[in-house]
């Protein structure tokens, strides 16, 4: 008793967009025509749920109808990602919604079609599970095409033959249970290649040969994945049982009893299959996985000795905010002719040793975080020495597949981010954790492509600093005998504040988790603004930057749902490097400390949310930086493969809002936004900001 959704995408059929005689007719009326011929076959669609008068569920066949929405979205689907998960259009945008005057759990069908600009459109259908199964849906979908594609009549007659059906002996039927206290569960997109899928046939097939040789198909593979990896990350007790339930298509066993063979029936037609099992079991089970597997690890030093004084910090590197891992994930393609060829290292040995050699002029990174005993300000032990106590942590790891099983690490990741991460075994203290500067850990897939982990600690280097040492670290690993670009320290050219006080961080009390996403922003959507802005100014320009952070900006202050009176601020750091040229050593070159200054523009939510994107772009921050990690470097580092195909940025505080622009795949032109900035359950409704184009 459901009304089971789901969404069609189709792109703009090119034969269709430069003739034929029906094109003025559009996909909307070529449906509506078609469904309208269907439903002479199946009419029971366009009736109504009811009760008989023995108390049973029936279909008034009264003709009612089948509610049509047609609708239009003034974006391509290229803009929207052709509805990618995380959907750019919230889903209740384009399905039929029940009309007024109707009980919802009386329809049998709704349609809608959702013309985009490109010509493409999407089908959202709801249709009732008490009417049709899968297969039987699909009919019906399959025979409305055939009429619209012109079609004399439908190929498969429909059968309702519900009689058929036998009744279980004393069945009963009852009422659901309340789902009372049940947890809201997240919906995930997740693509899996032909290699993977492969991968773990040829094992079952290897591992079954002793007894006779045996199959799977990719169904049973990916099943059996999802389940293991559900219970795992689930945490259940061992002895719990866990159950995996899936329907089985009976039509096959109902043959003889069905009309006409059970051609053209469309009723549910189908059991239910159990697997139990002890959470143990499963998640124990020897099934292969493709894992994350350790190498090595390793505490690097500087490749010759280094100073061993104690180097103080700035006031700005002091700050409290600055006390974290920044964490980012960097994705290098294989480069088949370097592998072809044989030259040089393997990636982690190629970048291990390029790290030694550049820790000897980036020898406080090898340190550790202290407090000084004089001054009690937190310093750096260059303690990183052979024979001292610090050092970078390094680990080596492999994992048995390729970059494109695992999407080359697209959002949602297919690999957990700790596993990617370097996190140093047995796991450090908190406080151990708190001393450490940089940890580095590389990952090379089976496609000889690989990913290096990075946590730096935001104490020592910004972003700019870090990325300068990162493009150092690829110099040496190309073969460079030095780096181009010797660093300076030089922290007291950074000025203290005239009674600055640095204290502890609130406690984040009450904080709600925020949702992370990443949304690949496409050119014509960056052009449309730009174009509005620059009419709106007489032909004054903003970058994509000020866009995007002012759909964001604006998106997120809707989405939230602010009293309009609620002050809000938007944040962002800008390069104070200019503007200490003349007392940073060298004029700033090589400086790869903390060097920037805070940014706030403040308003009233109302002002945000109900101004055109024009007016928040000239909120007197178009000129500024923010999170504008296309700006630091990172996308030009190069460890002797090519720069990276993409670079993640992770946080591990899922409790501040941040918005972090970042460059996309070379094949896709535009941008690529990755927000933490509203909770789950508003996620829908920043999309929808987002995609509106006013």
């Amino acid at each position: 008793m459901a009304l089971i959704e789901s969404l069609h995408v189709f792109k703009p059929a090119l034969d269709r967009a430069i003739g034929g005689d029906d094109v003025a007719v559009g996909p909307a009326r070529t449906i509506e025509r078609a469904l309208a011929r269907a439903l002479v076959h199946y009419y029971p669609l366009a009736g109504r749920l009811a009760f008989s008068e023995s108390g049973e569920v029936c279909v008034d066949c009264g003709n009612a109808g089948v509610w049509f929405t047609e609708a239009e979205a003034s974006c391509s689907l290229e803009d929207v990602d052709y509805l990618e998960y995380p959907m750019m259009v919230p889903k209740d945008e384009l399905l039929p919604p029940t009309p007024a005057g109707e009980e919802e759990r009386e329809l049998v069908l709704l349609v809608q079609v959702t013309a985009f600009a490109c010509g493409g459109f999407v089908v959202g259908f709801r249709f009732s599970h008490a009417v049709a199964d899968g297969p039987g849906a699909a009919q019906f979908m399959a025979a409305v095409g055939e009429l619209a594609r012109g079609a004399g009549g439908v190929s498969v007659e429909p059968v309702w033959g519900r009689d058929a059906i036998p009744d279980p002996a004393a069945a009963v039927i009852g009422s659901l249970p309340d789902p009372a206290g049940a947890k809201r569960l997240e919906y995930l997109a997740v693509d899996i290649s032909a290699d993977y899928i492969n991968h773990f046939k040829n094992q079952y097939n290897a591992e079954a040969h002793a007894a006779g040789g045996a199959w799977c198909s990719a169904f049973e593979v990916l099943i059996a994945k999802a389940w293991r990896s559900r219970t795992r990350a689930a945490g259940f007790e061992p002895d719990t049982t866990v159950n995996l339930c899936f329907a089985m298509n009976a039509r096959p066993l109902l043959h003889a009893s069905l009309p006409r063979g059970g051609a053209g029936f469309y009723g549910n037609c189908y059991y239910i299959m159990r697997v139990s099992a002890p959470a143990a079991k499963v998640a124990g089970s020897s099934v292969t996985e493709v894992a994350v597997e350790r190498v090595s690890q390793k505490l690097v030093h500087p490749s010759s000795p280094t100073p061993t004084a104690p180097l103080r910090l700035s006031w700005l590197d002091r700050y409290p905010t600055q006390m974290a891992l920044i964490e980012s994930l960097h994705v290098f393609k294989p480069d088949p002719a370097r592998d072809a060829a044989g030259q040089g290292l393997a990636p982690a040995r190629a970048i291990e040793t390029a790290l030694a050699r550049a820790l000897v002029e980036y020898y406080p990174l090898a340190g550790r975080l202290a407090v000084s005993r004089d001054s009690g300000e937190l310093q750096v032990d260059c303690c990183g020495g052979a024979g001292g106590h610090g050092g970078v942590w390094f680990i080596e790891a492999a994992v048995r597949c390729r970059l494109e099983d695992v999407d080359y690490l697209e959002y949602p990741l297919a690999i957990s981010k700790d596993e990617l991460l370097p996190h140093p075994r047995p796991r450090p203290t908190r406080d151990e954790e708190d001393k450490l500067i940089l940890l580095v850990q590389v990952t090379t897939f089976a496609c000889g492509g690989f990913v290096v982990g990075f946590r730096f600690s935001h104490a020592v280097a910004d972003g700019p600093g870090a990325a300068q040492f990162m493009g150092a670290v690829g110099e040496l690993a190309r073969g460079g005998e030095r780096i181009t670009v010797a660093p300076s320290w030089g922290r007291d050219a950074v000025p203290d504040p005239a009674g600055a006080m640095v204290g502890a961080l609130p406690e984040p009390a009450g904080a709600s988790r925020l949702e992370y996403l990443a949304i690949d922003i496409s050119a014509d959507y960056i052009n449309h603004f730009k174009s509005q802005f620059a009419a709106a100014t007489g032909g004054a320009r903003c970058s994509a930057f000020e866009v995007l952070i002012a759909k964001a900006w604006q998106s997120r202050t809707r989405a939230a749902g602010f009293d309009p009176s609620t002050p809000i601020n938007l944040s962002f750091a800008m390069n104070a490097r200019p503007l200490l040229h003349s007392r940073l050593p060298r004029g700033g070159a090589g400086f790869y400390g903390n060097c920037y200054y805070i940014m706030r523009v403040a308003s009233t939510a109302g002002r945000v949310a109900t101004a055109s994107v024009t007016d928040v772009i000239t909120s007197d921050y178009r000129t500024l930086l923010v999170s504008d990690w296309t700006r630091l470097g990172f996308a030009e580092v190069d460890y002797g493969w090519g720069p990276p195909a993409h670079v993640v940025p992770l946080t591990n505080l899922d409790y501040i809002a941040t918005c972090i622009l970042v460059r996309p795949w070379a094949h896709k032109p535009g941008a690529r936004l990755i927000t933490q900035c509203v909770t789950p359950d508003r996620v829908a409704a920043f999309h929808e900001g987002l995609l509106d184009l006013n």
